[in-house]
């Protein structure tokens, strides 16, 4: 309240004083000088997420430990920092000078009049992404790759996180500064440490890596510890020594911080198989393919994990490729690099980590989802988090916190931009108003008859081909719906909880359309409308009608006291998204 409001105030208390003024939307991201971390909201993680059991990750079969398999999930907490200006398109170290510093806007205070006022979606923290308070903890996630040159360390980092580096080998043996800060204007999410492997006989490169590793554990802010290390090893040929004294040594000393084994170039092996087989004439091509790739297991599990078990048993691993037949491998081990940072490192690193990485699209689902439970997904049909404001502002929050869980290679902003937004809109107001008085839906939508399958009203077979969804917009009454306030009506909770399914589940469409491209896979305009329309004809519609029929099955008030919205969210996201080919 003014000043002269509060003076009004005191001289006549029957005054009447103009309400504040509620913002259409959140306000814009501050600047990393006016963030502020932001508390936890809603309940423990442990209310939400079925920790692994006791079994070792490296004695489980690959892939068998990921969320998909546990029942529940967690919350968390964020911040979306300002874009890192591409001034380079090449990678570039932290000596470098940049930008950022100069175009920063000036700090600025809230009055502490305002403090006093009913809160609004602008005020303190209502209007923040969850993402802010995670990467203000931690900006980004921080890996050491250890390995000799030529085992594909490059391509490793290329694949596993969308970004296009020329080399991390070096040029002379053992020149390495392993204190430098590798950064990457195509993914802001991470930094890496490189260093060269262990030669036979060598032990100052050893002892130098001990004492980068000792120096950044948790003596430092978690944002300056080493979050991960991988030791990337070459498969080797014919009967080839496979670790180094040195390798050994770093790995029984590295125990406090999370660390795999990676096993490289495991396409090459498989090639080296069918190079040198000799089956029954008349095999089909499939029947020998599946034979050579036995094979190439049968001798990975002689040659690589069984000198691994003799010296670390309990040691986590992944063989991989970045071959575009064996993508899977990469994902296998983003997904056991995630589990142990989530068990090891304190906080929401392990979220960081999704973000960070491209290459699994179940790691982007499961990060996406825990923020969400963080906070804004909690309790849809009654939030007290979304209480006074518009509409518009619920859904321009909820679009921030999942498009930046996802991470794309963005410079241009696409997934952030208000085209986007609407079209994800116009696929909302699909399921949002009551179908049971037909006038009404014809006041929302002049071109009912066009669109009545995707709205789940009937069956697609033999219906109207649906229109692309820029030629649907939205409709003059969903625009009226959106100025108003968050309310606790069937209404609202439909288009809260398709705006969350359709926007995550374009989201990993788009993934899985870009994943095969080569990186640094720089996203475009038609990627996202070729993504927009697969979910449109794929499974909007399934989606749309289970959502109906959720909020349908009965009384609204029943619908309050149960208040499980958010879990039949995460339902649909797990059961209808997108299988990768």
């Amino acid at each position: 309240m003014s000043f002269c409001g509060l003076f009004q105030r005191c001289l006549n208390p029957q005054a009447s004083v103009s309400p504040p003024i509620i913002s259409l939307n959140p306000p814009p991201i501050p600047n990393e000088a006016t963030r502020s971390s932001q508390p936890s909201r809603g309940p423990p993680r442990e209310n939400y997420r079925v920790l692994t059991t006791s079994v070792p990750l490296s004695q489980q079969q690959e892939g068998s430990h990921t969320r998909d398999n546990n029942p529940a999930y967690s919350p968390a907490t964020s911040l979306i920092p300002p874009p890192i200006v591409n001034e380079d398109p090449r990678w570039f170290d932290s000596s470098r000078p940049s930008s950022r510093a100069k175009n920063r806007a000036p700090t600025t205070s809230v009055p502490s009049s305002r403090q006093q006022e009913r809160p609004h979606a602008e005020d303190n923290d209502r209007g923040s992404p969850t993402t802010e308070s995670i990467l203000k903890q931690c900006p980004r996630f921080r890996i050491l790759l250890v390995g000799k040159s030529g085992v594909g360390k490059s391509s490793l980092i290329n694949h596993a996180f969308n970004v296009d580096i020329a080399t991390v080998s070096h040029k002379e043996h053992g020149v390495c500064n392993i204190d430098k800060e590798i950064f990457s204007p195509q993914n802001p999410r991470f930094v890496l440490h490189d260093s060269q492997g262990f030669e036979p006989s060598e032990i100052a490169n050893l002892d130098k890596v001990k004492s980068f590793v000792e120096s950044h554990g948790a003596g430092v802010d978690l944002k300056d510890r080493i979050h991960a290390i991988w030791l990337c090893v070459q498969i080797p040929f014919a009967g080839g020594r496979v670790f180094e004294k040195g390798d050994e040594e770093f790995l029984k000393f590295a125990k406090q911080v999370p660390i795999v084994v990676v096993f490289t170039q495991f396409d090459k092996l498989v090639r080296r198989m069918e190079e040198n087989f000799t089956g029954e004439v008349g095999m089909s091509e499939v029947d020998i393919n599946e034979l050579c790739l036995q094979k190439a297991n049968a001798e990975f599990e002689m040659s690589c994990l069984e000198p691994l078990r003799k010296f670390a048993p309990r040691l986590e691993y992944a063989k991989t490729s970045v071959n575009d037949a064996y993508r899977h491998t990469l994902a296998n081990l983003i997904e056991r690099t995630q589990a142990l940072v989530e068990h090891q490192v304190e906080g929401d690193v392990w979220i960081v980590s999704a973000m960070a990485q491209r290459a699994s699209a179940q790691a982007k689902i499961d990060s996406s989802i825990q923020v969400g439970m963080k906070r804004y997904w909690q309790n849809l049909a009654s939030s007290t988090e979304l209480t006074d404001w518009t509409l518009e502002g619920c859904l321009t929050i909820l679009h921030r916190d999942i498009a930046s869980s996802w991470n794309f290679n963005d410079p241009n902003n696409l997934l952030s931009g208000k085209d986007f937004q609407n079209r994800v809109m116009t696929l909302a107001q699909l399921v949002t108003p009551d179908t049971s008085n037909t006038s009404e839906l014809r006041s929302w939508f002049q071109n009912l008859d066009q669109i009545q399958s995707m709205m789940g009203l009937t069956s697609a077979l033999g219906s109207v081909a649906a229109p692309a969804i820029a030629a649907i917009g939205l409709s003059a009454m969903f625009k009226n719906f959106l100025a108003g306030v968050y309310q606790k009506t069937p209404e609202v909770l439909r288009c809260l909880m398709a705006y969350i399914v359709d926007l995550t589940l374009v989201m990993d469409q788009l993934f899985l359309n870009t994943l095969p491209l080569k990186p640094p896979r720089l996203l475009t305009a038609e990627q996202i409308d070729a993504a927009l329309e697969d979910y449109k004809n794929l499974e909007a519609v399934k989606v749309h009608r289970a959502i109906r029929e959720y909020v349908n099955q009965a009384t609204f008030s029943e619908i309050l006291s149960v208040n499980d919205a958010q879990q039949k969210v995460i339902e649909l996201i797990k059961q209808h998204r997108a299988k990768d080919a």
